[in-house]
C-alpha cells in the first residue's frame, strides 16, 4: 500500500525513480510490450507511420483497456519483415 503522508519532494523523488526504472527496462530490452510512443522512439518512426503500419496489418498490436501496446515479439517480426522487404 502506498504511503499517503509523503512530502511533495518525496513524491517527486519516487516519481523520478519509477520513470528511471521504466526507461532502464525499455533500454535493456527487458520490456515485454511498448506503448506507441515508446515504440516510435525505439524505432525512430513517427506516430502516423506507426498507425499506418498497424492499420495495414504489417505490425501487430493489442489493447489493454484503452491503451494500445506492441509486444516485443511483434516488434522483432516487424523489423525482420522490413529487412526482408529491403533486400528483396
Amino acid at each position: 500500500m502506498p504511503k499517503t503522508n509523503l512530502t511533495e519532494d518525496e513524491r517527486e523523488a519516487l516519481k523520478l525513480e519509477r520513470e528511471e526504472r521504466r526507461r532502464a527496462c525499455i533500454a535493456s530490452g527487458a520490456a515485454s510490450s511498448f506503448s506507441p510512443d515508446e515504440f516510435c522512439t525505439r524505432n525512430f518512426i513517427s506516430r502516423p507511420t506507426l498507425y499506418n503500419e498497424i492499420n495495414s496489418g504489417r505490425l501487430r498490436s493489442f489493447k489493454v483497456g484503452r491503451q494500445r501496446r506492441i509486444s516485443a515479439e511483434a516488434e522483432a517480426d516487424w523489423i525482420r519483415s522490413r529487412e526482408e522487404e529491403a533486400t528483396a
